[in-house]
């Protein structure tokens, strides 16, 4: 267990003001109807003590406990509103909903861990934790998809469960075609693998946030972010990248094989060769390549090169994360 584990924060470690600012944007976040939007927007321009205790005391008073302010609140508007305010009721309650699941996902263990350091170090409530500059890591991962389409002829059952009844029965009746376009084999069993991977460590969205923030692959239009991930053990998060750098190249080993059979099929066909290579970025991964996704993807990794840049002047980030990536084993 981490040294700041043991540390107990308090409401009491803020200031009077900071207090009162915790439970106005609250007060504010309820009346702009608990939307997520709000929350990402207004959230930043508080000090890192204050955004914890902010989700702090959202998760207790917009929770799902009957004794909840949100529950409430709730059941005040039912009572007094003889069902004409139900759509508004639903509102709340999906956006609660959504508003906490993200807090999580994205935000609580990272500001509670940083709340606690900033109390043992001392620091001050003004304390601003180091933020890296997003185009020095601008790097996803080549993950390469090549579509497959698949008609109802060679797949009916697969195919027909993407057509209504209506769309189905005019397609048969007129003769017109019915297919889907499928990812490739070698790009559904990199993100299987992937999200098995993390499975015991990250929950779904976040394994699929940490996906999407490391490769780029057709229809993944998200830019790279600094996701805020946390993981318990550096060993085993390590160990899972380590793997997951193996299969990424063994992957690539195979669609390199895949490539070279299609360039023998198509050899008499220079424009569809042609075509075909120009799509086709073929890569091999190093460990310093996942270390960049791992810096991305989680804060611990991010401030700790900062305390080493603070000891360590002249050392770079790229030289940071050379060597750090030897730890993927």
């Amino acid at each position: 267990m981490p040294k700041y584990e043991r540390i107990k924060t308090h409401l009491t470690d803020l200031s009077p003001l900071s207090v009162s600012k915790v439970f106005e944007f609250l007060d504010q976040l309820y009346r702009n109807n608990l939307e997520r939007r709000y929350f990402t927007d207004s959230i930043k321009k508080y000090t890192i003590q204050e955004q914890y205790f902010i989700c702090y005391y959202a998760k207790i008073y917009f929770g799902e406990l009957d004794n909840s302010f949100l529950s409430i609140e709730l059941n005040k508007i039912f009572k007094t509103s003889d069902g004409e305010r139900n759509s508004e009721i639903k509102k709340l309650k999906y956006n609660a909903v959504d508003l906490l699941l993200y807090i999580d996902n994205t935000q609580f263990k990272t500001l509670q861990r940083r709340a606690k350091l900033i109390k043992k170090r001392a620091t001050g409530f003004e304390k601003h934790f180091f933020k890296p500059k997003i185009s020095n890591l601008r790097f996803r991962l080549p993950l390469y998809s090549v579509p497959t389409k698949i008609t109802y002829k060679e797949n009916p059952e697969f195919v027909s469960s993407f057509y209504s009844e209506e769309d189905k029965e005019y397609a048969l009746s007129t003769g017109t075609e019915m297919s889907v376009i499928a990812s490739s084999e070698f790009f559904e069993n990199f993100k299987n693998y992937f999200f098995s991977a993390f499975e015991n460590e990250l929950d779904h969205e976040q394994i699929g946030m940490l996906f999407v923030n490391s490769f780029s692959f057709t229809g993944n239009n998200d830019i790279v972010e600094l996701l805020d991930l946390e993981f318990d053990n550096s060993t085993i998060i390590h160990n899972i990248f380590f793997k997951i750098y193996k299969k990424y190249n063994e992957i690539q080993s195979e669609l390199t094989d895949h490539i070279a059979n299609q360039r023998e099929a198509t050899k008499n066909f220079k424009k569809a060769r042609k075509k075909l290579l120009s799509k086709v970025r073929i890569y091999t991964a190093t460990k310093k390549d996942f270390m960049n996704i791992m810096y991305n993807a989680f804060p611990q990794i991010r401030e700790s090169y900062s305390s080493f840049k603070k000891k360590n002047t002249k050392t770079t980030l790229e030289q940071y994360l050379t060597t750090k990536s030897r730890n993927i084993k």
